[in-house]
Protein backbone atom coordinates (compact mmCIF):
# COMPACT_ATOMS: atom_id res chain seq x y z
CA UNK A 1 0.00 0.00 0.00
CA UNK A 2 1.16 3.53 -0.77
CA UNK A 3 1.54 6.01 2.09
CA UNK A 4 1.66 9.79 1.97
CA UNK A 5 4.59 11.89 3.07
CA UNK A 6 4.93 15.40 4.36
CA UNK A 7 6.06 18.50 2.52
CA UNK A 8 9.71 17.75 3.22
CA UNK A 9 9.60 14.44 1.39
CA UNK A 10 11.80 13.90 -1.69
CA UNK A 11 10.10 14.23 -5.02
CA UNK A 12 10.20 10.90 -6.78
CA UNK A 13 9.33 9.87 -10.26
CA UNK A 14 9.35 6.64 -12.15
CA UNK A 15 6.77 4.56 -13.88
CA UNK A 16 4.43 7.56 -14.21
CA UNK A 17 4.40 8.40 -10.44
CA UNK A 18 5.54 12.02 -10.26
CA UNK A 19 3.50 13.14 -7.24
CA UNK A 20 5.52 14.46 -4.28
CA UNK A 21 3.14 13.13 -1.65
CA UNK A 22 3.29 9.44 -2.66
CA UNK A 23 5.69 6.97 -1.10
CA UNK A 24 6.42 3.68 -2.89
CA UNK A 25 6.15 0.44 -1.05
CA UNK A 26 8.34 -2.62 -1.61
CA UNK A 27 5.82 -4.08 -4.06
CA UNK A 28 5.84 -0.89 -6.13
CA UNK A 29 9.63 -0.96 -6.34
CA UNK A 30 9.56 -4.62 -7.37
CA UNK A 31 7.03 -3.90 -10.15
CA UNK A 32 9.11 -0.95 -11.36
CA UNK A 33 12.32 -3.02 -11.39
CA UNK A 34 10.64 -5.86 -13.28
CA UNK A 35 9.31 -3.45 -15.92
CA UNK A 36 12.72 -1.80 -16.28
CA UNK A 37 14.43 -5.18 -16.57
CA UNK A 38 11.92 -6.29 -19.19
CA UNK A 39 12.59 -3.18 -21.28
CA UNK A 40 16.35 -3.71 -21.03
CA UNK A 41 16.03 -7.33 -22.11
CA UNK A 42 13.81 -6.32 -25.03
CA UNK A 43 16.31 -3.67 -26.11
CA UNK A 44 19.19 -6.14 -25.83
CA UNK A 45 17.35 -8.69 -28.01
CA UNK A 46 16.62 -6.03 -30.62
CA UNK A 47 20.23 -4.87 -30.68
CA UNK A 48 21.56 -8.42 -31.00
CA UNK A 49 19.11 -9.09 -33.82
CA UNK A 50 20.27 -6.01 -35.73
CA UNK A 51 23.95 -6.64 -35.02
CA UNK A 52 24.17 -3.51 -32.89
CA UNK A 53 27.59 -2.45 -31.62
CA UNK A 54 27.94 0.23 -28.96
CA UNK A 55 29.90 3.40 -29.67
CA UNK A 56 32.54 2.53 -27.09
CA UNK A 57 33.06 -0.93 -28.53
CA UNK A 58 33.20 0.49 -32.07
CA UNK A 59 35.84 3.03 -30.99
CA UNK A 60 37.85 0.31 -29.29
CA UNK A 61 37.78 -1.85 -32.42
CA UNK A 62 38.86 1.08 -34.60
CA UNK A 63 41.82 1.96 -32.37
CA UNK A 64 42.95 -1.62 -31.83
CA UNK A 65 45.12 -3.09 -34.58
CA UNK A 66 45.69 -6.74 -35.44
CA UNK A 67 43.09 -8.27 -33.14
CA UNK A 68 41.82 -11.77 -33.77
CA UNK A 69 38.33 -10.48 -34.46
CA UNK A 70 39.61 -8.04 -37.07
CA UNK A 71 41.63 -10.75 -38.77
CA UNK A 72 38.61 -13.04 -38.89
CA UNK A 73 36.42 -10.26 -40.34
CA UNK A 74 39.05 -9.47 -42.97
CA UNK A 75 39.43 -13.14 -43.88
CA UNK A 76 35.66 -13.54 -44.15
CA UNK A 77 35.30 -10.46 -46.37
CA UNK A 78 38.11 -11.61 -48.65
CA UNK A 79 36.61 -15.07 -48.96
CA UNK A 80 33.15 -13.64 -49.65
CA UNK A 81 34.50 -11.24 -52.29
CA UNK A 82 36.42 -14.02 -54.04
CA UNK A 83 33.38 -16.30 -54.04
CA UNK A 84 31.16 -13.57 -55.49
CA UNK A 85 33.70 -12.97 -58.27
CA UNK A 86 33.79 -16.67 -59.06
CA UNK A 87 30.00 -16.69 -59.07
CA UNK A 88 29.84 -13.77 -61.52
CA UNK A 89 32.38 -15.47 -63.83
CA UNK A 90 30.45 -18.74 -63.64
CA UNK A 91 27.18 -16.97 -64.44
CA UNK A 92 28.71 -15.31 -67.50
CA UNK A 93 30.02 -18.70 -68.58
CA UNK A 94 26.57 -20.28 -68.24
CA UNK A 95 24.86 -17.47 -70.14
CA UNK A 96 27.18 -18.02 -73.16
CA UNK A 97 27.92 -21.74 -72.88
CA UNK A 98 29.88 -23.15 -75.86
CA UNK A 99 29.94 -26.97 -75.99
CA UNK A 100 33.05 -27.06 -78.20
CA UNK A 101 35.11 -24.84 -75.89
CA UNK A 102 33.86 -26.69 -72.82
CA UNK A 103 34.89 -30.02 -74.38
CA UNK A 104 38.36 -28.64 -75.06
CA UNK A 105 38.62 -27.35 -71.49
CA UNK A 106 37.52 -30.71 -70.12
CA UNK A 107 40.07 -32.48 -72.30
CA UNK A 108 42.86 -30.17 -71.12
CA UNK A 109 41.79 -30.62 -67.49
CA UNK A 110 41.79 -34.43 -67.89
CA UNK A 111 45.29 -34.31 -69.38
CA UNK A 112 46.47 -32.14 -66.50
CA UNK A 113 44.96 -34.52 -63.93
CA UNK A 114 46.64 -37.45 -65.64
CA UNK A 115 49.98 -35.66 -65.58
CA UNK A 116 49.60 -34.73 -61.92
CA UNK A 117 48.70 -38.30 -61.05
CA UNK A 118 51.75 -39.58 -62.91
CA UNK A 119 54.00 -37.12 -61.11
CA UNK A 120 52.49 -38.12 -57.78
CA UNK A 121 53.27 -41.78 -58.51
CA UNK A 122 56.85 -40.87 -59.52
CA UNK A 123 56.32 -42.21 -63.00
CA UNK A 124 57.10 -39.64 -65.66
CA UNK A 125 55.16 -39.97 -68.91
CA UNK A 126 57.00 -41.19 -71.95
CA UNK A 127 58.54 -38.49 -74.10
CA UNK A 128 58.51 -38.58 -77.85
CA UNK A 129 61.97 -39.07 -79.31
CA UNK A 130 63.30 -37.13 -82.23
CA UNK A 131 63.26 -33.53 -83.28
CA UNK A 132 60.06 -31.97 -84.61
CA UNK A 133 60.01 -31.11 -88.28
CA UNK A 134 60.04 -27.64 -89.90
CA UNK A 135 56.27 -27.71 -90.33
CA UNK A 136 55.95 -27.06 -86.59
CA UNK A 137 58.34 -24.11 -86.48
CA UNK A 138 56.92 -20.65 -85.84
CA UNK A 139 58.94 -18.22 -87.90
CA UNK A 140 59.07 -14.54 -87.06
CA UNK A 141 60.15 -11.36 -88.75
CA UNK A 142 61.67 -11.59 -92.24
CA UNK A 143 61.71 -15.39 -92.09
CA UNK A 144 57.94 -15.63 -92.29
CA UNK A 145 56.39 -17.02 -95.48
CA UNK A 146 55.00 -14.59 -98.03
CA UNK A 147 51.41 -15.78 -97.70
CA UNK A 148 51.42 -14.70 -94.05
CA UNK A 149 52.55 -11.16 -94.87
CA UNK A 150 51.24 -10.04 -98.25
CA UNK A 151 47.52 -9.89 -98.90
CA UNK A 152 47.90 -10.30 -102.67
CA UNK A 153 49.10 -13.86 -102.17
CA UNK A 154 46.41 -16.45 -102.88
CA UNK A 155 47.27 -18.28 -99.68
CA UNK A 156 46.92 -15.16 -97.50
CA UNK A 157 44.41 -15.44 -94.66
CA UNK A 158 43.14 -12.22 -93.08
CA UNK A 159 43.42 -12.68 -89.28
CA UNK A 160 40.59 -10.19 -88.60
CA UNK A 161 38.21 -11.96 -90.99
CA UNK A 162 39.18 -15.31 -89.47
CA UNK A 163 38.53 -14.01 -85.95
CA UNK A 164 35.14 -12.64 -87.05
CA UNK A 165 34.28 -15.99 -88.60
CA UNK A 166 35.18 -17.85 -85.41
CA UNK A 167 33.17 -15.38 -83.30
CA UNK A 168 30.11 -15.83 -85.54
CA UNK A 169 30.40 -19.61 -85.31
CA UNK A 170 30.74 -19.41 -81.55
CA UNK A 171 27.67 -17.16 -81.29
CA UNK A 172 25.64 -19.76 -83.17
CA UNK A 173 26.81 -22.54 -80.85
CA UNK A 174 26.37 -20.58 -77.62
CA UNK A 175 23.52 -21.49 -75.26
CA UNK A 176 22.05 -19.85 -72.18
CA UNK A 177 21.93 -22.72 -69.73
CA UNK A 178 20.30 -20.56 -67.04
CA UNK A 179 17.24 -20.17 -69.26
CA UNK A 180 17.27 -23.63 -70.85
CA UNK A 181 17.62 -25.69 -67.66
CA UNK A 182 15.82 -23.34 -65.28
CA UNK A 183 14.02 -25.46 -62.72
CA UNK A 184 16.05 -28.58 -63.61
CA UNK A 185 19.48 -27.82 -62.21
CA UNK A 186 19.20 -30.80 -59.89
CA UNK A 187 19.01 -33.28 -62.76
CA UNK A 188 21.89 -35.60 -63.64
CA UNK A 189 21.48 -35.14 -67.40
CA UNK A 190 22.62 -31.51 -67.53
CA UNK A 191 26.26 -30.31 -67.71
CA UNK A 192 28.22 -30.51 -64.48
CA UNK A 193 28.96 -26.78 -64.57
CA UNK A 194 25.34 -26.17 -63.49
CA UNK A 195 25.90 -27.97 -60.20
CA UNK A 196 29.11 -26.02 -59.70
CA UNK A 197 27.03 -22.85 -59.98
CA UNK A 198 24.63 -24.13 -57.33
CA UNK A 199 27.59 -24.87 -55.06
CA UNK A 200 28.87 -21.30 -55.41
CA UNK A 201 25.41 -19.96 -54.61
CA UNK A 202 25.31 -22.01 -51.41
CA UNK A 203 28.79 -20.77 -50.43
CA UNK A 204 27.74 -17.15 -50.94
CA UNK A 205 24.65 -17.74 -48.79
CA UNK A 206 26.53 -19.30 -45.87
CA UNK A 207 29.35 -16.73 -45.96
CA UNK A 208 26.79 -13.91 -46.04
CA UNK A 209 25.05 -15.37 -42.99
CA UNK A 210 28.35 -15.48 -41.16
CA UNK A 211 28.99 -11.86 -42.10
CA UNK A 212 25.41 -10.84 -41.09
CA UNK A 213 24.53 -9.92 -44.69
CA UNK A 214 21.09 -11.48 -44.57
CA UNK A 215 19.75 -9.84 -47.74
CA UNK A 216 22.58 -11.25 -49.84
CA UNK A 217 22.08 -14.70 -48.34
CA UNK A 218 18.35 -14.55 -49.03
CA UNK A 219 18.93 -13.59 -52.69
CA UNK A 220 21.47 -16.38 -53.22
CA UNK A 221 19.26 -19.09 -51.68
CA UNK A 222 16.13 -17.90 -53.50
CA UNK A 223 18.01 -18.07 -56.80
CA UNK A 224 19.19 -21.55 -55.89
CA UNK A 225 15.62 -22.64 -55.14
CA UNK A 226 14.38 -21.12 -58.40
CA UNK A 227 17.04 -22.90 -60.47
CA UNK A 228 16.35 -26.24 -58.78
CA UNK A 229 12.61 -25.83 -59.19
CA UNK A 230 9.95 -25.15 -56.59
CA UNK A 231 8.15 -28.43 -57.35
CA UNK A 232 11.27 -30.60 -57.20
CA UNK A 233 10.95 -33.17 -54.39
CA UNK A 234 14.64 -34.13 -54.41
CA UNK A 235 16.79 -30.98 -54.44
CA UNK A 236 20.56 -31.38 -54.54
CA UNK A 237 21.24 -28.48 -52.17
CA UNK A 238 20.01 -27.46 -48.72
CA UNK A 239 18.96 -23.96 -49.80
CA UNK A 240 15.35 -24.46 -48.66
CA UNK A 241 16.27 -25.61 -45.18
CA UNK A 242 18.93 -22.89 -44.83
CA UNK A 243 16.50 -20.15 -45.85
CA UNK A 244 13.82 -21.46 -43.48
CA UNK A 245 16.33 -21.61 -40.63
CA UNK A 246 17.43 -18.02 -41.34
CA UNK A 247 13.82 -16.81 -41.21
CA UNK A 248 13.25 -18.61 -37.91
CA UNK A 249 16.48 -17.29 -36.36
CA UNK A 250 15.54 -13.73 -37.35
CA UNK A 251 11.97 -14.28 -36.10
CA UNK A 252 10.58 -13.55 -39.57
CA UNK A 253 7.65 -15.88 -39.01
CA UNK A 254 5.47 -14.43 -41.76
CA UNK A 255 8.24 -14.86 -44.33
CA UNK A 256 8.79 -18.43 -43.12
CA UNK A 257 5.06 -19.14 -43.42
CA UNK A 258 4.96 -17.73 -46.98
CA UNK A 259 8.01 -19.78 -47.94
CA UNK A 260 6.68 -23.08 -46.62
CA UNK A 261 2.99 -22.54 -47.27
CA UNK A 262 3.02 -20.90 -50.71
CA UNK A 263 6.31 -21.26 -52.55
CA UNK A 264 7.25 -24.71 -51.23
CA UNK A 265 3.73 -26.01 -50.76
CA UNK A 266 4.57 -29.25 -52.62
CA UNK A 267 7.85 -29.88 -50.84
CA UNK A 268 7.77 -33.15 -48.88
CA UNK A 269 10.79 -32.37 -46.70
CA UNK A 270 10.02 -33.04 -43.04
CA UNK A 271 12.03 -29.98 -41.95
CA UNK A 272 10.03 -27.66 -44.21
CA UNK A 273 6.64 -29.16 -43.42
CA UNK A 274 7.02 -29.26 -39.63
CA UNK A 275 8.63 -25.80 -39.49
CA UNK A 276 5.71 -24.38 -41.47
CA UNK A 277 3.18 -26.18 -39.27
CA UNK A 278 4.76 -24.97 -36.02
CA UNK A 279 5.00 -21.38 -37.30
CA UNK A 280 1.35 -21.44 -38.41
CA UNK A 281 0.27 -22.91 -35.08
CA UNK A 282 2.30 -20.35 -33.14
CA UNK A 283 0.88 -17.45 -35.17
CA UNK A 284 -2.69 -18.61 -34.61
CA UNK A 285 -2.28 -19.11 -30.85
CA UNK A 286 -0.09 -16.08 -30.03
CA UNK A 287 -1.92 -13.33 -31.93
CA UNK A 288 -2.80 -11.52 -28.73
CA UNK A 289 0.62 -11.37 -27.03
CA UNK A 290 3.09 -10.81 -29.89
CA UNK A 291 6.00 -8.47 -29.40
CA UNK A 292 6.41 -5.24 -31.36
CA UNK A 293 8.71 -6.79 -33.96
CA UNK A 294 6.21 -9.50 -34.85
CA UNK A 295 3.35 -7.00 -34.98
CA UNK A 296 5.38 -4.81 -37.30
CA UNK A 297 6.13 -7.79 -39.54
CA UNK A 298 2.46 -8.75 -39.59
CA UNK A 299 1.39 -5.27 -40.63
CA UNK A 300 3.94 -5.14 -43.42
CA UNK A 301 3.07 -8.63 -44.70
CA UNK A 302 1.05 -8.79 -47.91
CA UNK A 303 -2.26 -10.58 -47.99
CA UNK A 304 -1.95 -13.73 -50.14
CA UNK A 305 -4.11 -14.05 -53.24
CA UNK A 306 -5.37 -17.51 -52.23
CA UNK A 307 -7.14 -18.20 -48.92
CA UNK A 308 -4.67 -19.04 -46.13
CA UNK A 309 -4.23 -22.64 -45.04
CA UNK A 310 -5.26 -23.43 -41.48
CA UNK A 311 -2.68 -24.69 -38.97
CA UNK A 312 -4.51 -28.03 -38.80
CA UNK A 313 -3.99 -28.56 -42.53
CA UNK A 314 -0.28 -27.73 -42.16
CA UNK A 315 -0.01 -30.29 -39.37
CA UNK A 316 -1.81 -32.90 -41.46
CA UNK A 317 0.59 -32.33 -44.37
CA UNK A 318 3.57 -32.58 -42.03
CA UNK A 319 2.35 -35.86 -40.52
CA UNK A 320 1.73 -37.31 -43.98
CA UNK A 321 5.37 -36.62 -44.90
CA UNK A 322 6.67 -38.52 -41.87
CA UNK A 323 4.19 -39.93 -39.35
CA UNK A 324 6.94 -40.89 -36.89
CA UNK A 325 7.79 -37.24 -36.22
CA UNK A 326 4.28 -36.67 -34.87
CA UNK A 327 5.28 -38.44 -31.64
CA UNK A 328 7.81 -35.70 -30.86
Amino acid sequence: AKTTMGKGSRKGGGGGKSSSDVCWSGADHAIHNEERQRKLEKKKIKQSREGHVSQKERRTRALTHGTGEKREDLRLNLHLTKTKRDLAAMKERLESYDPVEEAEKEKAAAAKRKLDQAQAENTTPKKKKGRKGPETWKLRGAARPAHEVYDFDVRYVDPHAEAHKKAAARAQRSQNLLAIYKGRFGSDTIPSVCRDYLGLLMQVGHLSIEGKQFKSARQAWLECIELEGDDDDSPVTSARESLMRMYLDLKRFDAALRLGGERLAKDTSVWIRYSTALVALSNSSDDGDDDDANKKNRKSAKTPSSPPISPQEHLVNAIRCNPLCAYY
